[in-house]
């Protein structure tokens, strides 16, 4: 008897030549997990960023791969003074999370589709910039570090994680060319 067999084509991005990711193909089941099964790490990357104290009035936070919008919207809650943006290039995770901030009255946090190969901000956009899980999936990871800080201010603070792993908050430096922002 013949076997049923599934197959799963993923999109590409018009004119990227490059396929979606699980994350994007199965938004609704990335979006549960993050929502019951992950771990809420707002409060260590908020010690992380500012340990001493709040985030000044008018900071900027980038989050980049923000999926749901689980972090910014944590953080906007927070930090009222913080001005949140989150970014993100599978459509469904932003309408989430543009739904999460709506429905927790969020005014300073917004969410934008976005690649982390190409941002638009200019030089010294933020003054800090997360990517959660972003790393494990992300394969030009040194060309995503370099727009992360291009778009940093000096003195600003990186907070990056991957699954199952230990979290990183360090003065940023650019292994190419050795500059750093500390």
């Amino acid at each position: 008897m013949p076997q049923a067999s599934v197959r799963i084509e993923a999109e590409s991005y018009p004119g990227s030549g490059e396929q979606e990711s699980l994350f994007e193909l199965f938004h609704w089941l990335y979006a549960f997990c993050r929502e019951h099964l992950f771990r809420d790490d707002t409060e260590r990357i908020a010690q992380m960023l500012w340990p001493a104290a709040p985030p000044p009035a008018t900071s900027r936070l980038l989050e980049i791969g923000c999926g749901p919008g689980f972090y910014s919207c944590g953080l906007a809650h927070r930090f009222a003074q913080l001005q949140v943006t989150g970014i993100d290039r599978a459509a469904q995770q932003l309408q989430r999370a543009r739904t999460r901030a709506m429905e927790h009255g969020l005014a300073n946090c917004r969410f934008e589709q976005a690649d982390v190969l190409a941002l638009a901000w200019p030089r010294n956009t933020f003054q800090s910039v997360i990517a959660s899980r972003l790393f494990t999936i992300l394969p030009q990871r040194e060309r995503a570090l370099a727009e992360m800080y291009r778009v940093l201010q000096p003195r600003a603070g990186v907070v990056s994680s991957r699954s199952r792993a230990r979290w990183c908050a360090r003065p940023f430096r650019c292994t190419r060319c050795g500059s750093s922002r500390a």
